[in-house]
């Protein structure tokens, strides 16, 4: 039975080691294997020492690449849908990506690694890892500076849900949607046409078919085929015959089932090709529809805005020529006021200046009257110090006199 959807993983390159990848993650047990491309079956044996090809899991171990399951040991190339990078730093089973069914989460591992694999700058080992959007992802470390000894950065761009059978919807976004608002049931219609268009399209070109199930159909009862196509000869019902003829059948009914879905993305395309006209004259229809009632729409609202702005724009003239009235009325106040307090300001001024004039008379006739009492206190001064000199004078006179006649007359 085909898969009811895959998980997309984008990533995007960090340092230009890469182009953008997107690739199909597989369910657990299966994975994507992210690592260097092997060349073919010998390099492989050879580099194991063995001789045998060993994939990530043994010698029946398989990776995924674009929708379709690849035996170690084939011929890998780089590209943007398989997890191959171009780069010496990477060992050939570098990590895994796988998907869990029940909870849709992608994980990745390292399997073992020589360089490490590094998830958000933290290294990580061989146990599951949550891979959300947004994380950074480094794939081995830089050697030098040569392209092919850098290490793989990669940006987790997105994780998109791709659903492969219609009508049948993913739990996982069956919860988003539930969550989604749609406006009328024209447009819901709409919406559930587009996506069971785009399910059935992307079920035709990236449905797989499950090949377990593809071998018990094909190739139910082996023994009694091989048994009836060598029943009469003695070549017998060999292992590796079995193998081979199970391989050629799965094969064929792989090609028949890609030839059916090129037959039908050609049909799809051709009626693509056919209706794009009347679609486009629709489409340009519907636009100028929705033109003239958005012009309409538009104009309704304009003139609602212009209508109201006039209104607000009145009432704001209002408010101002009356807050103007106001503040006239009190300039004209502080006006009055203003002439009032200078005039009775210039009053006191004339009165100041008289009382002024009339202190600086009388002070100028009290600087007179001192000075003539000073001058008065002064002769005064000097007349009793000149008696005082004489007086003084008479006495030592008197002394000296009285002196001169002791000694002489009684000596």
């Amino acid at each position: 039975m085909r898969q009811k959807y895959v998980h997309n993983l984008i990533l995007k390159p960090l340092n230009d080691t890469f182009e953008t990848k997107y690739l199909l993650i597989p369910f657990k047990p299966d994975g994507m294997k992210l690592g260097r491309p092997v060349a073919n079956s010998n390099s492989t044996g050879n580099n194991n020492g063995n001789g045998s090809s060993k994939g990530m899991a043994g010698d029946n171990s398989k990776h995924f690449i674009w929708g379709r399951y690849l035996e170690y040991g084939q011929h890998q190339y780089v590209g943007t849908d398989n997890g191959n990078f171009d780069s010496r730093v990477l060992s050939r089973n570098h990590a895994m990506i796988s998907c869990d069914k029940d909870t849709g989460k992608l994980y990745i591992r390292d399997l073992k690694s020589s360089n490490g694999t590094f998830l958000n700058g933290k290294k990580i080992n061989d146990v599951d890892v949550e891979l959300n959007v947004g994380d950074v992802l480094d794939l081995g470390t830089d050697i030098d500076g040569k392209l092919e000894h850098r290490k793989i950065s990669a940006l987790v761009e997105d994780i998109i849900i791709v659903p492969l059978i219609d009508g049948t919807y993913n739990p996982i976004e069956d919860e988003t949607e539930k969550k989604s608002n749609i406006l009328n049931n024209d447009r819901q219609e709409e919406n559930l046409n587009v996506v069971a268009q785009r399910a059935a399209f992307e079920s035709a070109m990236f449905g797989d078919i499950n090949q377990l199930e593809l071998e018990d159909t094909i190739l139910n009862m082996d023994n009694e085929i091989i048994g009836g196509i060598y029943i009469n000869n003695s070549i017998g019902t060999s292992s590796k015959l079995l193998k081979i003829l199970k391989k050629l059948a799965i094969e064929l009914s792989l090609i028949r089932t890609d030839y059916i879905k090129l037959r039908s993305v050609d049909n799809y395309l051709i009626n693509f090709t056919t209706n794009v006209e009347s679609v486009r004259r629709k489409t340009v229809e519907l636009n100028k529809d929705r033109l003239n009632i958005l012009k309409e729409t538009m104009s309704r609202r304009l003139n609602e805005k212009q209508s109201h702005l006039i209104n607000q724009y009145r009432s704001s003239m209002k408010l101002l020529e009356k807050e103007k009235h106001q503040l006239q009325s009190k300039y004209d106040k502080q006006q009055e006021q203003e002439v009032e307090i200078s005039e009775k300001l210039l009053r006191e001024i004339d009165d100041l200046s008289t009382r002024l004039e009339v202190e600086t008379y009388r002070n100028k006739q009290l600087n007179k009257d001192l000075i003539e009492a000073q001058q008065k206190k002064a002769n005064t001064e000097l007349e009793e110090r000149n008696l005082k000199i004489k007086i003084t004078t008479m006495s030592i006179f008197c002394i000296i006199i009285s002196i001169w006649y002791y000694k002489k007359y009684y000596i």
